[in-house]
């Protein structure tokens, strides 16, 4: 069994989950807007309008899909992925709550034998 924390000890770890959350509900915040903007400059562009179909496009292909953005989106999609899996779901010492299964396993085992 893992030693009781302290009530500081307690408090010091619930303000950093929340301190985590928050830095990525603001990594979230700033994606939406951010590409939300690249967006609109993309749909102003002639490149994005729906009726410019001669517009110019930045590969020869006529029929190729223009959106530029998307490339933006994907790349930082990986990273805000990567964030929300860190805050969300391999939050706290992942690394100590193994070692803690690990060693009850063991002695479960030992009284077995």
């Amino acid at each position: 069994m893992s030693p009781q924390m302290s009530d500081e000890e307690i408090r010091n770890k619930a303000r950093a989950r929340v301190h985590a959350r928050l830095g990525f509900f603001r990594h979230l915040t700033v994606y939406i807007i951010v590409n939300g903007f690249l967006v609109i400059i993309w749909a102003m562009s002639s490149a994005g309008m729906w009726w410019a179909w001669w517009g110019p496009r930045y590969s020869g292909n006529p029929w190729a899909i223009n959106f530029w953005p998307g490339w933006v989106m994907f790349f930082w999609g990986i990273g805000l992925i990567a964030h929300c899996l860190s805050v969300f779901v391999f939050h706290g010492n992942w690394e100590a709550n193994e070692v803690e299964k690990e060693i009850q396993r063991i002695k479960k085992n030992q009284g077995s034998e």
